[in-house]
């Protein structure tokens, strides 16, 4: 969220697995609600809807922010985002709108460690783990692709990649003036 005088841009950056709770499809929901509807002042309440309601809402509020700015969302390890305790992470895509409205922008990422990572190890549930996260992931690709969303794969960055992205992005939005 960017602060100051310019109401017109929201910022919503979403790390999946940063704590149990943020893997939940309702936690992410009623935050980003929450932060939309006090960023551009929305007179829409979320305070007492239940958690099947919220993806109904959400792009109830993405069209009443589209029409008041600019909206930016990153949800990173959408692999890791499901619905409560069953945790089924392609049902759990439902929440997203398959359309936004103009100026509302998504990013979304998945990763997750491939086989070769763990090649060492000779724990089979380790490796049966590893292949049940690799097929989530191919999983949430397909719907990406069902959605005609442009996707964009590429490899693990080491820490120098990283960082000249982030300085070139904070460069070319003024984040380091």
């Amino acid at each position: 969220k960017q602060d100051g005088n310019c109401n017109a841009e929201f910022q919503f950056f979403h790390v999946a697995g940063a704590s149990r709770r943020s893997t939940f499809v309702s936690h992410v929901l009623r935050r980003l609600l929450r932060d939309l509807r006090e960023h551009f002042n929305l007179d829409i309440s979320i305070d007492d809807a239940d958690d099947e309601k919220l993806p109904w809402l959400f792009p109830r509020f993405l069209e009443a922010a589209s029409k008041k700015g600019r909206v930016l969302i990153i949800l990173d390890g959408l692999h890791r985002i499901g619905n409560g305790s069953n945790h089924d992470k392609v049902a759990g895509m439902k929440w997203l709108p398959l359309q936004y409205p103009e100026g509302v922008k998504i990013v979304l990422t998945t990763t997750t460690p491939s086989l070769y990572d763990v090649e060492d190890f000779e724990d089979e549930h380790l490796v049966g783990a590893i292949e049940t996260r690799e097929l989530k992931k191919k999983k949430v690709f397909l719907e990406l692709q069902r959605r005609k969303w442009r996707i964009e794969d590429m490899e693990g960055m080491d820490e120098s990649q990283a960082k000249l992205l982030v300085d070139a992005f904070c460069k070319k939005f003024r984040y380091l003036d």
